[in-house]
């Protein structure tokens, strides 16, 4: 009997490790390249654009037409951008992956966005 305790202890820590290990994945190591291309946050009500030249582009919905916005950004560091719009400079965290980001503002109001392109 115990035997068989000691064993479903190690079966059940082998696959929570195994779910932890695969959760974990580890930010770019190149944010100002890999955030290059198109993004759609995940509840689908912006689209932003990073280009190469560090103008941004973003189209968030209102209702059943897109606003669009134009904005150049400054990469303060690997993990904080500026983005220069018309009437603010808002300064926001991100956390770039293999195919999704995470946009962190001011508040701490966190929005992911998945690669489309």
């Amino acid at each position: 009997m115990k035997t068989k305790t000691g064993l479903s202890f190690f079966l059940m820590f082998l696959i929570l490790l195994s779910f932890s290990s695969c959760s974990n994945e580890s930010a770019s190591e190149n944010p100002k390249k890999d955030i290059i291309g198109k993004w759609e946050s995940v509840d689908k009500s912006l689209i932003i654009e990073f280009k190469s030249d560090q103008k941004l582009y973003a189209q968030k919905k209102n209702g059943s037409f897109f606003i669009e916005s134009n904005s150049d950004i400054i990469f303060l560091d690997d993990s904080n951008i500026l983005a220069t719009w018309e009437h603010s400079l808002p300064m926001y965290e991100i956390r770039i992956y293999s195919n999704h980001f995470i946009l962190i503002d001011s508040k701490g109001k966190k929005q992911k966005f998945k690669r489309i392109n």
